[in-house]
């Protein structure tokens, strides 16, 4: 998958006002009925104790969750952010299906790669 793609896709989710960023308020948006996340996104470089923390929210409250193939530095500048951001959360279904296809593609490109090695 092309990254930039990926990128791009993420800034036109914050452009539109349906991506959250931050740990902290990504797991209140699980948390709460309004506005309730309906894809949780990771950085590649997301610590542990973030992992396991959005993990088993996104379980309980049956959310799913994705792990991106880019670092928090760049999902951080991507979204017009200074820092690192290891989480992000899109609330609208279609820019959802977008991203998703877009991750998909990602895992099947690596899997055909492998099998040509």
């Amino acid at each position: 998958m092309n990254q930039s793609k990926l990128c791009g896709m993420l800034g036109i989710c914050k452009k539109a006002g349906r991506l959250i960023t931050g740990s902290d308020l990504v797991l209140e948006a699980v948390r709460s009925k309004k506005n309730t996340p309906l894809l949780v996104l990771l950085s590649a470089d997301a610590s542990a104790n973030t992992v396991k923390k959005v993990r088993n929210c996104c379980t309980y409250y049956q959310k799913c969750v994705a792990v991106l193939p880019i670092s928090g530095e760049q999902l951080a500048h991507t979204v017009g952010k200074t820092g690192v951001i290891s989480t992000a959360a899109i609330t609208e279904e279609g820019l959802i299906n977008a991203v998703l296809k877009l991750l998909t593609a990602n895992s099947d490109n690596e899997e055909q790669r492998e099998e040509n090695v």
